[in-house]
């Protein structure tokens, strides 16, 4: 998606992605994820949205919508948990136009993100991942140690686009996380031997093999008998 740009429109600012030109027609690729290896790959690959993914209609309506629970990221647990329940695909290319206006909920800190939210965030991507290996009874260690480098990456990633800073700092939210029942102390050890040298180069290299893997093609309707 192209990046946003600030526009002054009427004396009113927002964020937009939006231009006068067309975009070329979509890509006739997308990602397959099934539900048996959804968190795997929302971590590994990329977090697909509501906007950019297709799943059951019965299955969005069934899952629970917890803001309360999760703050203004729910969004983030509403899609792991769309997919944990049932297969969904993730369209390619520039899809959606998008407009934040400067009054949007995001525009603000003062109603969070919090660090309970984060923290509840993390916690239920860890339970629904944990779900999926009992379902498809793959739980080999090694499969564990990369998710958890996933997770602990994306941790960190939440707690610098949510500046809780305000809060705690980096090492007090690694404690919280390890009372939560999230990470170990074992695995930060293993974090600050590994995780540059050896493990997130895996990880990309794994990331790569698992975008082919679970890429899948389609024709269009139209003119495609001509």
């Amino acid at each position: 998606m192209k990046s946003g740009l600030l526009w002054f429109l009427g004396g009113v600012r927002g964020l937009y992605n939006v231009n006068h030109e067309n975009w070329d027609i979509l890509p006739d690729t997308y990602f397959y994820f099934p539900s048996n290896f959804n968190m795997w790959l929302q971590l590994i690959i990329n977090r697909p949205t509501f906007c950019c993914a297709i799943y059951n209609t019965k299955i969005y309506k069934s899952v629970p919508y917890c803001p309360e629970k999760y703050g203004k990221l729910h969004d983030v647990v509403f899609m792991s948990e769309i997919g944990m329940n049932g297969d969904l695909i993730f369209l390619h290319g520039e899809c959606v136009r998008w407009r934040q206006h400067v009054k949007s909920d995001f525009n603000t800190l003062k109603t969070g993100p919090f660090p309970d939210e984060i923290l509840n965030i993390i916690l239920r991507l860890k339970e629904i991942y944990e779900k999926e290996c009992f379902k498809s009874k793959n739980n080999k260690m090694w499969r564990n140690i990369i998710f958890k480098t996933l997770l602990f990456n994306f941790s960190l990633f939440l707690y610098q686009w949510s500046d809780l800073k305000r809060f705690w700092s980096w090492d007090e939210f690694k404690e919280q996380m390890i009372r939560q029942g999230i990470f170990r102390k074992n695995d930060y050890i293993l974090f600050d031997a590994c995780i540059d040298l050896l493990l997130n180069p895996i990880i990309r290299k794994l990331a790569n093999k698992y975008r082919r893997k679970y890429s899948r093609s389609y024709i269009y309707r139209v003119g495609a008998l001509a």
